[in-house]
This record gives C-alpha cells, sequence and structure tokens, in this order.
C-alpha cells in the first residue's frame, strides 16, 4: 500500500484519530545466519514521512509514494 493511500484521519463515534505511523515486520528470508528479521517504523511528520530501520543508524525522509508493508497502524485523538 501506498502511504498516501492510508488515510490521514479516522472518524470513530465522532471522535477524530490523526494518522501517527506504521510498523512493518521485515521478514529475514531463508532461516540462515545472516538472515534477521526486524522492524520498520514510518513515523507522519508535517509534509513528509520518515522511515526508522532497527538494522540502520540514521532515519530516512520518503515521500507518499512510498509502497509500505502494513502490520500495525498507529492513530491518535
Amino acid at each position: 500500500m501506498k502511504l498516501k493511500d492510508i488515510p490521514e484521519v479516522l472518524t470513530i463515534e465522532n471522535l477524530n484519530y490523526q494518522l501517527r505511523g506504521i510498523t512493518s515486520f521485515v521478514n529475514g528470508g531463508e532461516l540462515s545466519v545472516s538472515s534477521v528479521c526486524h522492524y520498520k517504523d514510518y513515523c507522519k511528520r508535517i509534509s513528509s514521512w520518515e522511515v526508522y530501520d532497527d538494522l540502520a543508524t540514521n532515519s530516512i525522509t520518503l515521500n507518499s509514494m512510498t509502497k509500505v508493508a502494513c502490520d500495525f497502524i498507529v492513530y491518535t485523538v
């Protein structure tokens, strides 16, 4: 799913929930010493997205056309 296709606001029982982020599980593939399962978190900023990968040292800025796997989607009131 592309980041731009995820609703920025959900309204449930007259409460608006704002999209804050997404968590994706990345399967390491084949079972070997070099394959590692891990998570990536996509954080919504004012006009962009950032991805935090637990195997990387820095975040990366993304655009809304980026495709992501959505295992968890986080909204707040």
